[in-house]
């Protein structure tokens, strides 16, 4: 007989249902793992040239005198006065030639044991014969000196006498040897030369006393290291020895001065200056760790409040720094390489912005904040 041919086994419905799901399985694991192993190496790297751009601002302060903390723009300080009266005298052109009597000093020296008297017009004699006499009375003690203004007989350039030794002929012989006087400076006057004064030798010689009573407060409060101080000069009275249309060569002048200096810590200035600069500058960028340039000038002070407000200008730098509120990285999550480039390009402060994105053939940043770095080159 002949045998019958066995059909091939057919799989059953089941097995072929769990071959499905087997291999849907392992094709969700692989694309599973895939996707864990894609976002875990999914990382982005911005880097950041930064450029230092200058930053100013203008803002007033005020000094308040024993405060002992900075407030907003409250910043302690001092507050001193002085009440100075100064003198200068300036040099008039000369035009004439004029005679008169020559004026000086003399020290009269007494080498006996008696106090010796001198009136008024005594005279003193050169060893030349020029006469001169005393303009006011003297005491000349006993084994002493005194000395006394004297002025020349008669006008002429013959009492312009450098340094010499005077006799006082009123004296017997013996006494003019103990006594006699001696001077030690040129005496002057005889003849000079002479211009007529006008306003402004009046002007400048009661500048150059009020410069010099300036000067007298100033090196009697020497600048301190670290203290900005700021002077305000208010003149309350001035006079002059001569006026306009007289005749001399020097004309004399005084100043009466009162001074008002506002001392400031210079951290004091800085701090607040900090504190207007980034408030100037915004949030996106960030002014640097660098010293402050602060010129300040003395607006008014009130000695009896002990209040002086100033209007300082700071200037600094900027610049974008990891801290600073444009680079926070939830700006940058799933975005594409090209806007974020382009966003930080615009940005103060910026020199150059290069976008690094791993794996290469991802478009766009990872979505996890941490997954993004951004480091700002120094």
């Amino acid at each position: 007989m002949p045998k019958k041919e066995q059909s091939p086994e057919v799989a059953s419905p089941k097995f072929l249902l769990y071959k499905r799901l087997a291999v849907g399985f392992l094709c969700l694991t692989f694309l599973f793992i895939l996707i864990i192993g894609i976002v875990t190496y999914w990382t982005a790297t911005i880097t950041i040239v930064p450029a230092r751009i200058p930053a100013e601002t203008t803002f007033r302060a005020i000094v308040v005198q024993g405060r002992e903390e900075v407030a907003g723009a409250l910043v302690p300080g001092a507050i001193d006065t002085a009440l100075l009266t100064g003198t200068g005298e300036i040099s008039v052109p000369t035009t004439e030639r004029v005679e008169g009597k020559a004026r000086g000093k003399v020290t009269i020296k007494n080498t006996s044991s008696r106090a010796q008297p001198l009136v008024v017009k005594t005279r003193l004699l050169t060893n030349n014969g020029v006469l001169f006499r005393l303009t006011k009375s003297v005491d000349v003690p006993p084994k002493g000196s005194v000395e006394a203004p004297v002025e020349a007989d008669v006008a002429g350039a013959e009492g312009d006498l450098t340094p010499t030794r005077f006799t006082i002929p009123g004296l017997n012989p013996q006494l003019q040897e103990l006594i006699y006087a001696e001077s030690s400076k040129p005496m002057e006057g005889g003849l000079r030369m002479i211009g007529v004064v006008g306003q402004d030798h009046l002007d400048q010689a009661v500048a150059a006393a009020k410069e010099n009573a300036v000067k007298t407060f100033t090196d009697a409060h020497p600048a301190q290291a670290r203290v900005s101080f700021f002077d305000r000069v208010d003149v309350l009275r001035v006079k002059t020895e001569e006026k306009v249309g007289d005749k001399t060569s020097v004309v004399h002048g005084e100043a009466q001065v009162r001074i008002t200096r506002v001392r400031v810590p210079l951290e004091h200035l800085e701090e607040v200056g900090a504190v207007k600069l980034s408030e100037a500058i915004g949030n996106r960028i960030t002014l640097l760790p660098l010293p402050l340039t602060i010129d300040a000038t003395l607006d008014a002070v009130d000695t009896k409040t002990g209040r002086a407000s100033l209007t300082v200008h700071t200037i600094g730098y900027s610049a974008v720094d990891k801290a600073s509120p444009a680079l926070a990285l939830d700006q940058f999550v799933g975005k594409s390489r090209g806007l974020i480039e382009k966003s930080l390009r615009d940005l103060p402060g910026v020199a150059s912005v290069r976008v690094q994105i791993r794996p290469f053939f991802m478009p766009r940043t990872p979505y996890l904040q941490d997954h993004i770095s951004i480091v700002v080159s120094k």
